[in-house]
């Protein structure tokens, strides 16, 4: 990831909230890159706080430890829910694979101006679903999704519905200024670890252990 950056000419430095603290002044961007465990009181206070005044939030979830209430929240403020177990596709997947998705993408605006391909490959995704924000002033829009006949599945059960793969959550906030319009937006955006663009070639790719899926039969 770090070089990926590189090549775009971002300059990257890591921070460990727990030691500095805080979050510097100068960072445009906060990535969060599949945090194995929940962050801390601390840590939470931190991130609200830092998109409170304007910052800008990238949360890549993957496979945690345990559970993760303090990012939960984090994330529930800004109008997002993670869906227990991995995402299954009965519509969109790859030759029969179910947990080899192709997302439906729906983002336009700048979400979009640089994306090459519309050929994206999610494999043993974790899932979302959109609620309410916090706050009237948040919007938080889905850019990719599964079908409608997709399922959250777990080793107890399998849900149906449709899944939320990637999302973003923009607020408008006012300026220290008397004169109380809104001046900017801060972002918070969701996608999985497990996600593959541009042209699929034949390579090899190492998965998680995920549970066993049936599908549905319809009795005659």
């Amino acid at each position: 990831m770090t070089k990926l950056f590189s090549k775009n000419n971002l300059t990257t430095d890591e921070v460990n909230l727990m030691m500095t603290g805080e979050i510097p002044d100068d960072c445009d961007l906060l990535f969060m890159d599949a945090p194995s465990k929940d962050i801390s009181e601390d840590e939470k206070t931190l991130l609200l706080d830092y998109l409170k005044k304007g910052g800008k939030v990238f949360i890549i979830l993957g496979d945690s430890e345990d559970k993760t209430p303090n990012l939960d929240e984090v994330l529930k403020e800004y109008g997002m829910q993670e869906a227990n177990g991995y995402i299954a596709d009965m519509q969109r997947s790859y030759q029969g694979n179910y947990y080899y998705i192709f997302p439906e993408i729906t983002a336009t605006d700048d979400l979009a101006d640089n994306l090459e391909s519309e050929m994206v490959l999610m494999i043993n995704a974790h899932g979302l679903t959109i609620t309410d924000p916090a706050r009237d002033t948040i919007t938080t829009t889905a850019f990719m999704q599964t079908s409608d006949n997709s399922y959250a599945v777990t080793e107890d059960k399998q849900e149906e519905g449709t899944y939320t793969l990637g999302a973003v959550a923009t607020e408008q906030i006012t300026s220290d200024d008397s004169s109380d319009q809104p001046c900017c937006r801060k972002q918070l955006l969701y996608t999985d670890e497990c996600l593959l663009c541009g042209r699929l070639r034949r390579q090899t790719v190492t998965t998680v252990r995920r549970p066993a899926f049936f599908s549905k039969h319809t009795p005659n």
